[in-house]
């Protein structure tokens, strides 16, 4: 997701808002993808919970 140009963009133009003082337009430019991000921690929640995932290994193959 950083390395994306539309991500970059956002960014740039967050920081531009921000320099100005104006942080309603700094959190438009970044909504998006906090969303997307809300959305990737949620299916994380739920591999992790399901055994599906582990935090700091692959998860092991599981019997039917």
């Amino acid at each position: 997701m950083l390395a994306t140009d539309a991500y970059a963009e956002a960014d740039t133009n967050a920081r531009r808002a921000l320099a100005s003082g104006d942080t309603a337009s700094a959190r438009s430019f970044l909504l998006p993808w906090a969303e997307e991000v809300g959305k990737l921690q949620d299916a994380v929640k739920i591999a992790l919970t399901l055994c599906d995932a582990f935090l700091f290994m692959p998860a092991a193959p599981r019997s039917p």
